[in-house]
């Protein structure tokens, strides 16, 4: 029997369009479309931008829904750069939505390369969230050091998270995450992703690298630094790209690692609504500057070699 697969992101109306690209991702790529839901959590879209999300998931096959949420619930808590408060929409989700006992979270700046149906049916063995756990930066370091935790944690990404929402609900985990961000909000550097770590410290569930591959690592394994062999294989064989830090694929002049593949769905989405396709600027500049940036990256690396 083929189960009902529930998938929810959070955007106000600057990040519409975008949202409406990744759930056109997700939909494509889905192996039964009919039985994908997809859920929008916001403070309210214009009609166009509304009718762009439900146009992305209905072409499919699918359908989405669009869930108004009231901003005085969030109000209180921090934004710190680029967080808008919508995105704390997030863990109101499983509240939000009574009756759906499971979901797949993901952020708007993501993009499905594959199937994501396997991250559904994952087995979570009683944990209530599961994530991917960050590589190749300090935040878990950073994390600990900021929370006088004895020791380093594993720090997930919460851009892509499977949630046990009836867990969720049991625990009162919105409540006890709202309070504890009230409290602690001068503290914290990664929002939300610092609550719900700090929440289900060492009851996450981990999922693997190909599930949320941050584009940042494309970059690495360009440039030639170290990556171990699943870092190597998501990279090959990427399930969700993940457009992380304040740099976007869709910004005018920006360069970011795998940027076309976010755009082709972002210029399906534009063009099936009637608008023009994002203007690429300074690809060629951009892709010289990357290649030379590799080639200093390896010269240093043959320098260090040669003077041991």
């Amino acid at each position: 029997m083929v189960l009902d697969c529930h998938v929810v992101l959070a955007a106000n109306e600057h990040y519409g369009r975008y949202c409406a690209a990744t759930i056109h991702s997700v939909c494509r790529n889905y192996s039964n479309p009919s039985k994908l839901f997809v859920h929008v959590l916001t403070s309210g879209f214009e009609r166009r931008t509304a009718d762009m999300i439900s146009r992305a998931a209905h072409e499919h096959g699918s359908r989405a829904f669009i869930h108004l949420i009231d901003l005085a619930r969030v109000a209180s808590l921090p934004t710190p750069g680029h967080i808008s408060a919508d995105a704390y929409f997030r863990l109101l989700a499983p509240d939000a939505l009574p009756d759906v006992d499971r979901f797949i979270y993901l952020d708007s700046d993501a993009v499905a390369c594959d199937d994501i149906s396997p991250l559904h049916k994952v087995c979570l063995d009683g944990a209530p969230v599961a994530g991917v756990v960050h590589r190749t930066s300090s935040l878990a370091e950073e994390f600990q050091k900021r929370f006088g935790l004895a020791h380093t944690p594993k720090y997930m990404n919460a851009g892509v998270l499977v949630v046990d929402a009836a867990v969720w609900r049991e625990e009162s985990s919105t409540t006890r995450i709202i309070e504890w961000m009230q409290a602690d909000g001068h503290r914290l550097a990664s929002s939300t992703q610092d609550a719900i770590n700090h929440l289900f410290l060492n009851r996450a569930k981990e999922l693997p690298l190909r599930w949320n591959v941050e584009a940042r690592h494309f970059l690495d394994a360009f440039y030639g630094m170290p990556i171990d062999d699943e870092m190597a294989l998501a990279i090959l064989h990427p399930a969700i790209i993940h457009y992380t830090g304040a740099t976007k694929p869709w910004m005018f002049e920006s360069f970011v690692p795998q940027r076309e593949t976010y755009l082709a769905h972002l210029d399906a989405v534009l063009l099936a609504n009637g608008a023009e396709p994002l203007r690429r600027s300074r690809m060629i500049r951009n892709r010289i500057a990357v290649a030379l940036g590799a080639v200093r990256v390896r010269l240093e690396k043959l320098k260090r070699f040669v003077g041991r």
